[in-house]
């Protein structure tokens, strides 16, 4: 913990895995590019809603968030780097929840495009789920996904998440695990 403290106070993202082809670390305000470019995306647009069309408002909440949510909570969406290129492809992490009733630590990823289909949404998310398990001390995370995103499901289902059941929200039709 003090490490950490003291790897942020000197402006530094905090590194939460390594993995064999990925490094999950905190987000910084010079990943906005790369965020913006991901979010882009057609398929992205269809299940996460969208970053603020002003970039310096975005860049304030995001600002706010690594203050908070990392410096508080300990946790948070942290951003994916793939070794071999060391570009950011994506995110994982939690989020918080409240679809029924109560909040729960939600489970949350996202790939970029044009790094699919190689196993990192679910290399990713072991690894995040292994942190917040043996560091974090959560014992049950949830995911919420649009009924639609099969490929997402998917991802849930070798993580071994169970479907829990179906519901109608704002966002669409979500399955819930």
């Amino acid at each position: 913990f003090l490490d950490q403290v003291h790897t942020r106070a000197l402006g530094f993202p905090v590194v939460i895995a390594e993995m064999e082809h990925l490094w999950i670390r905190e987000m910084t305000l010079s990943d906005l590019d790369d965020l913006y470019r991901i979010y882009d995306e057609k398929e992205i647009k269809r299940f996460v809603p969208p970053l603020l069309a002003d970039r310096k408002e975005e860049e304030a909440r995001m600002r706010a968030y690594i203050q908070y949510m990392y410096g508080i909570y300990q946790y948070g969406m942290w951003v994916l780097i793939e070794k071999e290129s060391q570009k950011l492809i994506g995110r994982a992490g939690f989020g918080i929840a409240d679809y029924r009733g109560e909040s729960e630590l939600d489970l949350g990823y996202l790939i970029d495009a044009s790094f699919r289909g190689k196993g990192y949404a679910s290399e990713a998310c072991a690894a995040v789920l292994k942190y917040g398990r043996e560091v974090l001390g959560f014992d049950r995370v949830v995911a919420y996904i649009h009924e639609e995103n099969h490929a997402s499901k998917a991802v849930i289902s070798r993580l071994n998440f169970r479907f829990e059941g179906s519901m109608t929200t704002d966002e669409g039709e979500l399955a819930y695990f």
